[in-house]
């Protein structure tokens, strides 16, 4: 992901903190419910078995409360799940607004830099890089300028590609390729710090 995508991430994780906890608070309160409720029932199963063995009371009560305390896991597993895709969204927003101009990213620069990226990648002398519809001109403008410092034959790709913002890069039998898209380096940072990015929003909850 590039550092000016991070700190977009950044920025959104530090807005998305509050809402991340209203989703935890939510589902640590169902969670809490669905355990008293087992203690009750368990409660009720021990005074109802009085006269069968203290012992065969006892399991049946354990087994629901075990069955109660793996639903409000579930729960909250959910939750935190569902403040991961919030911040996702979020994130994908505010990457579409500065493939668009706005916000305080250039996008330009971006472009530069992921195609700079994908020729140290691809290591070849031809490469073809491909893009968005609208943004053909800033790539055939960023591609002659970087092929002239580099020494490497830049070629717009006839193919478009459907994306937030970013590139596709491939050498000249195809045999490899550089993706440098929005939403496949975001994917990519998801993944590699879900735990990180957790951590930060809800405080090691």
């Amino acid at each position: 992901m590039s550092e000016g995508a991070e700190v977009i991430v950044d920025a959104i994780l530090s807005m998305a903190k509050k809402r991340a906890e209203e989703i935890i608070e939510e589902a640590k309160k169902e969670a809490e419910r669905i355990i008293e409720e087992a203690r009750k029932e368990a409660e009720r199963i021990i005074t109802a078995k009085r006269e069968k063995a203290e012992r065969e009371a006892m399991e049946e009560a354990m087994r629901r409360k075990s069955v109660a305390e793996i639903e409000a896991k579930k729960i909250i597993m959910g939750a935190k799940k569902d403040a991961l895709k919030e911040i996702e969204a979020k994130v994908e927003e505010e990457l579409a607004k500065i493939s668009e101009g706005i916000g305080e990213i250039n996008y330009e620069e971006v472009l530069e830099r992921y195609i700079r990226e994908g020729i140290d990648v691809l290591g070849s002398k031809i490469v073809y890089v491909a893009c968005r519809d609208k943004d053909r001109e800033i790539v055939r403008r960023i591609s002659e300028k970087v092929s002239k410092e580099t020494g490497v034959d830049i070629r717009l790709d006839d193919r478009n590609i459907q994306s937030l913002g970013g590139v596709v890069m491939r050498n000249e039998d195809d045999s490899i390729r550089f993706y440098g898209t929005f939403e496949g380096r975001l994917r990519d940072y998801f993944d590699r710090n879900q735990r990180k990015i957790l951590d930060i929003i809800l405080g090691g909850s």
